[in-house]
């Protein structure tokens, strides 16, 4: 709620209209946008701050029917607290060598394509750029020897690990700092994540 209430008041002193917990009658099931606001022209953007796990199906239904209604939608993601043990700064920002995002956080990356995604951290109450990218794993070589005697050999080179990413993070910055930038996307597909064609609202720097 607090980060919320921080979006809101940020919105507003832009003298954009906005409201917390705004409900869209025209959605289906969970109609209920974290923060709404309107463009002086009258886009609604609808900033969902996704603070627990949301499953695949449902952020990928939930982004659809934004994208149906025509509302601009932006997917904030909580940082977890453990990036700031395990990185290191870097470039006046902060890099995480291994880790291991969460299938929503895949999914939103992929959502804003060479945008990258923002994220919140609830602790400084700032507000960071990620960026993912690919982890590379050595496999050590090992020696074993067949039933006849014959000796074999394997690893020993490097490969892309499936399960953890590279992560970068730009920031922090206050949300005072950021300003609203709206595009639009084609829909895409690929190893079993399904984006729509939709508005995308993204944050940059003032």
């Amino acid at each position: 709620m607090e980060a919320k209430v921080i979006v809101l008041d940020a919105l507003k002193a832009c003298g954009l209209r906005a409201e917390v917990e705004f409900i869209v009658n025209t959605l289906p099931g969970d109609r209920r946008a974290d923060v709404m606001a309107w463009s002086p022209k009258g886009l609604q953007i609808a900033f969902q701050l996704q603070h627990t796990s949301i499953g695949l199906n449902e952020i990928e239904r939930r982004a659809s029917s934004y994208a149906s209604a025509g509302i601009a939608q932006i997917w904030i993601l909580f940082l977890k607290s453990n990036v700031w043990d395990e990185g290191v700064p870097r470039h006046g920002g902060w890099f995480i060598e291994r880790y291991s995002p969460r299938t929503f956080e895949r999914w939103v990356h992929g959502f804003n394509g060479k945008n990258g995604m923002w994220m919140y951290d609830p602790k400084d109450k700032a507000f960071w750029l990620g960026r993912l990218a690919g982890h590379q794993t050595y496999v050590e070589e090992t020696t074993w020897y067949s039933e006849g005697g014959e000796e074999n050999y394997g690893g020993g080179f490097w490969k892309y690990s499936k399960r953890f990413k590279e992560l970068t993070l730009d920031g922090p910055f206050g949300a005072e700092d950021l300003l609203i930038k709206v595009s639009s996307r084609r829909a895409f597909s690929t190893s079993g994540y399904n984006w729509p064609a939709a508005r995308i609202a993204n944050l940059v720097p003032a």
